[in-house]
């Protein structure tokens, strides 16, 4: 994805001039757009990533109705959940159970972000993280 690439150039920099917490922050993301195609038809796209959701209202005759137009990712969603035990199959602490709720490596509730860059890549986890949350063996 190339925001997650621009981010992980820019946090790389930043991280070699000494900001290390630079690695471990991350951010959901929602964004939209609605335009009119030539037809005059108003058309919508919409992304989002992590624990961040878009609904759609709409007011007809002064009667309100919602509509969700996006999926969470998160450790509430079980597909989220099969995917990254598909993806780390070797990781037994890939999702941890804490004060009953899910959590990716008992950190992270959401299960996609751009950045916290010290959970997906070795360089910005220092040994003592690595170690902590069993991430040596990452890519």
């Amino acid at each position: 994805m190339k925001s997650e690439d621009d981010y992980i150039d820019k946090a790389r920099k930043s991280y070699n001039l000494g900001n290390i917490n630079v690695s471990s922050v991350g951010s959901c993301l929602i964004s939209s757009i609605i335009y009119k195609d030539e037809n005059n038809d108003y058309n919508l796209i919409i992304a989002n990533m992590g624990d961040s959701g878009i609904s759609l209202i709409s007011n007809n005759d002064g009667r309100y109705t919602g509509r969700r137009l996006s999926n969470i990712h998160n450790c509430n969603n079980k597909n989220e959940i099969e995917l990254l035990i598909n993806k780390h199959y070797d990781e037994d602490d890939i999702i941890v159970l804490k004060n009953n709720e899910y959590y990716v490596k008992g950190l992270l509730m959401p299960t996609r972000t751009i950045g916290d860059l010290r959970m997906k890549l070795n360089e910005f986890a220092d040994k003592k993280f690595r170690n902590k949350y069993n991430l040596v063996n990452m890519p």
